[in-house]
């Protein structure tokens, strides 16, 4: 019952929450936990980092039928232009980052990204608005034929208010293409990206770097540095191997084996090191690669 919540808090206050698992289970455990204390809690982290947690946050608002006060509109109108503002950003990401077999788990991990955010879009107009006919129309809108895709968009635009629109349809409204989608949203953002700025090497360097680490996933990250390692990019090292420090143990694992297969004189300087990693899927991947390389 309620008596999880203080360890629930302990845990979405950390700086730093890892393993992940941990808090999402007990935030699955909160889903079942009804009344006042849990929806206090889970609102003061419907803006947590971790876009992962804010999955789970607004599902347990969700079932516990959370409907927004006056006072709390300003909050949740506040997480959906944020909400909106990280989809534009990885939707420039992906515009600028090609379509190849060296990128195909990137752009995977974002287009996963994207699809949670516009699922969080919904639950918070969800909050905001009738639960039942807006999480119906964003079924329609997944799923449905043309005409009942049709009905949805004009509910919402029916009742959603004109700044709750102008945040949302350019994500949600499934007749947009990406491009469309990205102008839309640049216009809802205090400080939109300029995509002829960036070329797709930039974008892998700003992703490895974690400049996007406050709504990035760790696994996109790691991802980054997949494909910065399958495509060459040599520019890529001293960003990757910044990475081995990063707290998330998948993307330690994948910035030694880059370096591993980018440059071994920055391996062979942190090989030994990794090797005794506190993660031992991190500690076992770099002991076998030692072993394997030469040493310069």
């Amino acid at each position: 019952g309620e008596n999880v919540l203080p360890t629930v808090e302990k845990e979405l206050s950390a700086d730093i929450v890892l393993p992940l698992d941990n808090a999402l289970r007990l935030l699955r455990v909160c889903g079942q936990i009804k009344g006042e204390s849990v929806t206090t809690l889970m609102l003061r982290y419907v803006d947590h980092p971790s876009s992962a947690i804010r999955d789970q946050v607004l599902a347990v608002l969700g079932a516990n039928k959370y409907k927004a006060s006056q006072d709390e509109l300003q909050l949740l109108t506040g997480s959906l232009r944020r909400e909106t503002g990280q989809a534009y950003r990885l939707l420039v990401i992906q515009q600028d980052i090609e379509e190849e077999v060296a990128t195909e788990p990137l752009r995977r991990s974002l287009d996963d990204e994207i699809g949670r955010a516009r699922r969080r879009v919904f639950w918070l107009l969800s909050f905001m608005y009738e639960a039942r006919p807006v999480l119906r129309a964003e079924l329609q809108l997944n799923t449905g034929s043309g005409s009942e895709k049709a009905l949805a968009l004009e509910m919402l635009d029916v009742n959603l208010s004109s700044k709750h629109k102008s945040l949302a349809f350019p994500l949600i409204d499934p007749r947009l293409d990406q491009e469309q989608r990205i102008l839309g949203l640049s216009r809802q953002i205090d400080s939109p990206f300029i995509t002829s700025e960036a070329d797709r090497t930039r974008r892998l360097l700003l992703l490895i770097e974690g400049i996007y680490g406050a709504w990035s996933e760790p696994w996109t990250q790691a991802c980054a540095i997949h494909a910065a390692t399958q495509l060459g990019i040599k520019e890529a090292v001293l960003s990757i191997e910044e990475a081995l420090a990063n707290p998330d143990p998948s993307v330690r694992e994948t910035a030694i084996w880059s370096l591993h297969s980018l440059s071994l004189e920055h391996f062979n300087q942190h090989c030994d090191r990794m090797a005794e990693d506190e993660d031992p899927q991190v500690a076992r991947q770099a002991a076998f690669l030692g072993e394997t390389s030469p040493k310069l």
